[in-house]
């Protein structure tokens, strides 16, 4: 059985490198602009940054009234007219709407800029945002069309194009004529705009100058009811940004973004297996064997994030603060008041991987109106704990909050789950993992160290700590164990024969 169970386990591994690679490594480019920003803008203009950033993330959801998930259902099983209606209907709906929403802004930019507390030096950013807004939402369908058509290079590069024109131009507009965060969002638009310009033969090749009302009508059916639990999810993941500038400043807000942008190995440990996991267990769900397997799915992955949390919460802090150019650090010095909170911020990712686990039951028994239940449980308590947690904890109560919103969903999921598809989760290897995770977050947290002075030394300790604690645990069973050997002989082996070499 564990051989069977291995074999799918790697499938399931490289299938989050296949499917997640251009989500990932776009993220990641677009990472590489928080040092950048953090060490040439003030916390309290970044903070802004974040803030808008965190409004435009809300109104993309709205901007697409769901048409994005029902033009590939509808694609998908080739009911609702022929393939250039089932694009073009969409396409234009969404073209009307963002053009309406785009005006509405436009017409109302003054006190929407007093409400987000944008000065009138940067007043600029309300248009350049709107009009990235409705390019962004032209371009979703186009994308979601190459998606369906499996051209997985075309859509990877279309966005690497995109993401290599933001950095250059934010290079450009900062660096070379030093100019103020508008430039941010002027760069981030004419990216759109190039991809707008790159998706042109997919749109023409897919177009017809007609709308097909019934079509629509049953389109906005199936896509509208998403649009709550996506706003709910959104709330889970950027709300403490604007409460955080409303009660704390801009300047804490800046602070908190970046910081928490330095969770990015976390998230897109968790954004690789999302990619993979659902195709994988919708695939093995009629096997004898599905519910042990997916048992086993958790305890790995688990597994994996509690030692990725562990390693960089360690070590992030030196890595965050080593200069790296001109004196430079990955983190401009002014926002490293904030680094306490990435672990936390590790932590909350993790849950959100654990949640992705437990809730494939629901989809697996279509039991999916739980999902909008559970987000909105999660947004609900994510407002409450950030409004409760803020003014007295600061940067710090943000992140518990975030963190607060995914264990519980986390939580809920579970015990809905064991109601309506039960798997015997291995709990006993579970505890394991967190009772090793928490005597090592004990004692770095508790801040003794038995070697003053060599804090590295200590947090070398400390990461070897873990897999040790596993092993006096009896984490791992026999096959397992057998598995590692193997592995520790193979590189022993290549080692030996490099230097022989």
């Amino acid at each position: 059985m564990f051989a069977s169970m291995k074999e799918k386990l790697k499938r399931l591994t490289a299938d989050s490198a296949v499917y997640g690679i251009s989500t990932i490594l776009g993220r990641f480019l677009n990472f590489l602009l928080v040092p950048f920003y953090t060490n040439v803008f003030p916390a309290a203009e970044y903070g802004i940054v974040t803030v808008v950033y965190s409004y435009i993330a809300f109104l993309n959801i709205v901007y697409t009234f769901g048409l994005e998930p029902a033009y590939m259902r509808f694609l998908a099983d080739r009911t609702g007219g022929d393939r250039r209606e089932v694009f073009s209907t969409p396409l234009w709906t969404i073209a009307a709407a963002a053009g309406a929403l785009t005006a509405g802004l436009l017409l109302c930019a003054e006190p929407v800029a007093a409400a987000a507390a944008i000065r009138p030096a940067w007043s600029a950013i309300v248009p350049l945002a709107a009009l990235t807004l409705a390019v962004d939402a032209l371009n979703m369908i186009p994308f979601a069309s190459l998606r369906m058509e499996r051209k997985s290079r075309q859509f990877a590069l279309i966005r690497f194009a995109s993401i290599g024109v933001n950095i250059a131009l934010n290079l450009v507009f900062v660096l070379g004529l030093r100019m103020s965060i508008v430039s941010i969002f002027s760069a981030n638009l004419i990216a759109s705009l190039f991809c707008t310009l790159l998706l042109f033969p997919t749109v023409w090749r897919n177009l017809v100058f007609r709308v097909r009302g019934a079509l629509l009508k049953d389109m906005l059916a199936f896509g509208l009811p998403t649009i709550p639990a996506g706003l709910a999810a959104m709330v889970v993941q950027v709300i403490d940004r604007p409460i955080m500038q409303r009660i704390a400043g801009e300047a804490a807000a800046g602070i908190y973004g970046a910081n928490y942008r330095l969770g990015i190995i976390m998230m897109l440990v968790v954004t690789m297996f999302q990619y993979a996991w659902q195709p994988f267990f919708l695939q093995n769900a009629s096997d004898a064997g599905a519910k042990p397997l997916f048992a086993r799915v958790l305890t790995y992955f688990t597994l994996l994030g509690a030692a990725i949390v562990v390693l960089v919460s360690l070590f992030i802090e030196d890595l965050a603060t080593i200069p790296l150019f001109h004196g430079r650090a990955l983190l401009g010095k002014e926002y490293w008041s904030g680094l306490s909170i990435v672990p936390v911020v590790l932590f909350g990712y993790l849950w959100t991987g654990l949640s992705t686990v437990l809730n494939a039951g629901l989809l697996i028994e279509k039991r999916t109106s739980y999902l909008a239940l559970v987000t909105g449980l999660g947004a609900a308590v994510n407002v409450a704990a950030n409004l409760l947690l803020i003014p007295g904890h600061g940067l710090m109560g943000g992140a518990l909050a975030t963190l607060a919103a995914y264990a519980v969903m986390a939580g809920a999921y579970f015990f809905i789950g064991r109601r309506v598809y039960p798997v015997p989760w291995e709990y006993g290897r579970l505890l394991k993992i967190a009772a090793a995770f928490g005597v090592v977050a004990a004692l770095f947290f508790s801040g003794w160290n038995p070697w003053p002075g060599v804090a590295l030394a200590w947090k070398g300790a400390l990461a070897l700590l873990f897999p040790l604690l596993l092993l006096a645990f009896r984490f791992f069973l026999p096959a397992e164990a057998d598995e590692l050997r193997s592995m520790l002989r193979l590189i022993t082996r290549k080692r030996q024969g490099e230097r022989g070499a």
